[in-house]
């Protein structure tokens, strides 16, 4: 028995568990991502801002997702607000 498998709808097609998995968590992380009214951001345990989007970017900063990836928080905050 291969557990997993799972029946693809429509075309008959097969995916296992973890490709239906991922294309699950990526249409949430899609959603969260993109969504324009939650400002959404990932930081490392570093401190180092991962991602964020557009909202997060203009509610803290007034700048663009561009600007503040790659930066860690106490180059944007002041040190009582990134602890």
């Amino acid at each position: 028995m291969d557990i997993n498998r799972v029946e693809g709808t429509g075309m008959g097609h097969h995916r296992t568990e973890t490709e239906a998995n991922k294309n699950r968590d990526e249409i949430i992380w899609e959603a969260l991502a993109q969504n324009p009214s939650v400002g959404f951001s990932v930081v490392d345990i570093s401190g180092e801002i991962k991602f964020t989007n557009q909202k997060a970017a203009e509610m803290f900063l007034g700048a663009t997702p561009e600007d503040v990836i790659g930066k860690s928080l106490y180059d944007l905050f002041p040190r009582e607000w990134a602890d």
